[in-house]
Order: structure tokens, then sequence, then C-alpha cells
């Protein structure tokens, strides 16, 4: 969890980081036969309007959000080697 506190840090540092339930059923669910270290977690941010679309008509995230979550998934697996 320090590891993805850290990568989180760097990438959004204007961001807080706390702990929460997610409750949506993830596909991280498929990995905890192979694994004991999956987090669940979006490094993609959202506004409002976009939160109410997840899984429905139209859904969509800003293009500046995807190259945020790509560059945060690249720093965490670089570090990580």
């Amino acid at each position: 969890f320090k590891y993805l506190v850290k990568t989180i840090k760097e990438s959004y540092p204007d961001v807080l980081v706390s702990p929460y339930v997610m409750l949506g059923g993830t596909d991280c669910r498929f990995f905890s036969e192979i694994t004991e270290s999956a987090f669940r977690f979006s490094p993609v941010r959202m506004n409002n309007i976009e939160l109410k679309k997840i899984h429905g008509k139209n859904e969509s995230i800003r293009k500046t959000s995807l190259v945020e979550a790509v560059n945060f998934y690249k720093s965490l697996i670089e570090k990580h080697k």
C-alpha cells in the first residue's frame, strides 16, 4: 500500500490519498487466486457528470484523464522492476 501511495502522490501531487471501501465488483476479484497484492484503484480523474456515466450510455472520460492514467501505470510498473 505504501508503494501505491507513493506513486499516487508522485503522479497526482494535488490529491489526498485515503483508503476506502470499493463496493463495485471489479475484475480484481479474478486475481485473488494468483496474488495477495491486488489493489482496487483507478487513477482516473472524473467529475460528477463523468461518474454518473460509468457503465452507462455514452460512458467516457476526458483525454487528459486517460493520458494521466497511462502515465501513472507506466510509473507504477517501471519503478517496480
